[in-house]
């Protein structure tokens, strides 16, 4: 028997349903292979599968090339580039956390702190509050960022944001498309409020930020705040943010 966590995690008012997205997709994944397979969240909202059959160790692989696995502490390395999800947003003010799926005894989260976050954003003079604003962080937001240091004997790890990171949001900036931020659901779920609300034609584009996280990049026309006083019935306690680049072009230009 093979067992893994897988990077995504479930979480959120339709957790369930997210599951249950999950494991139909590993379902056509590996619908031609030999084995079983048994799905349980487990703590901090990841996803462990155990697996059973033949093509255990071949379906392991595969699930870990498609999703990506938690990591232990021992296994990071200094200056590579992790994806995870923020958590604990605004909850200190030297910086932000990204959960990065380290699997130990101990919570390890990476931390941006507020002096990296202010150089690399270009925001010189504000405060966390005030860049989690600008930019909308929130819990579940996944971000790439880079191993700065490693603290090992009090498992402690420091980063910054990727280049890759930076670049999404310059680009989000200089256009001139205004975005819904949204989380904790599957495509086919937003598709169908658009749809419901007759609002799929004011959507220029669907980017995937995550496996159950969406970038909603309006048409030039079409003012984000609308958008999300229709669909917002539809999907009811998802977390819905607005980037709106002007004003976060602003923000910053008074911060810099």
């Amino acid at each position: 028997m093979q067992r893994i966590v897988l990077l995504p995690k479930i979480y959120g008012q339709y957790q369930n349903r997210l599951l249950s997205t999950i494991q139909s997709d590993i379902d056509s994944l590996i619908s031609e292979l030999d084995a079983s397979i048994d799905y349980r969240i487990i703590h901090n909202n990841q996803l462990q599968v155990s697996i059973m059959g033949e093509d255990d160790e071949f379906i392991s692989n595969l699930l870990a090339k498609e999703y990506g696995t938690t990591i232990s502490f021992s296994n990071l390395e200094l200056n590579a580039k992790y994806v995870g999800q923020l958590t604990d947003v605004g909850k200190v003010g030297y910086g932000i956390y990204v959960d990065i799926g380290i699997q130990d005894n101990k919570k390890s989260d990476a931390l941006v702190s507020l002096h990296s976050l202010r150089k690399q954003l270009k925001m010189n003079k504000s405060s966390l509050r005030e860049i989690v604003d600008a930019y909308v962080f929130a819990n579940n937001l996944p971000l790439e960022i880079e191993i700065a240091n490693i603290d090992s004997k009090n498992k402690k790890i420091d980063a910054t944001l990727s280049d890759t990171t930076l670049r999404r949001y310059e680009d989000w900036i200089s256009d001139d498309h205004e975005r819904l931020i949204i989380l904790g659901v599957t495509q086919k779920m937003i598709e169908s409020a658009l749809l419901k609300t007759n609002h799929a034609s004011d959507i220029f584009s669907i980017e995937n930020l995550g496996r159950f996280e969406f970038g909603l990049q309006c048409k030039r026309t079409t003012r984000a705040s609308g958008i999300v006083a229709s669909i917002g019935p539809y999907l009811k306690g998802v977390p819905i943010n607005l980037f709106i680049p002007h004003e976060v072009q602003e923000k910053k230009d008074a911060a810099s």
